[in-house]
């Protein structure tokens, strides 16, 4: 008739599958937040000589932040 699922290992029921999962997922997270930090500081460091005038870059957002006082 209706064939029996399968019951899972014991080793699988044993581990408690939802913390395992949000520990990897967090992980995860941190990995690929330090990877993007990672690749900005590289490309900070490589764009840096291309920046143009950096006093008048700094005059622009020193202009913006006293605009919004």
């Amino acid at each position: 008739m209706f064939k029996r699922k399968k019951s899972l290992p014991t080793w699988i029921q044993n581990v408690d599958l939802g913390q395992k999962r949000e520990y990897d997922r967090s992980w995860i997270f941190i990995v690929i937040l330090f990877f993007l930090f990672f690749v900005v500081c590289l490309l900070g460091i490589y764009a840096y000589p291309f920046s143009g005038n950096d006093y008048f870059v700094f005059e622009r957002v020193n202009s913006i932040f006293l605009s919004q006082n």
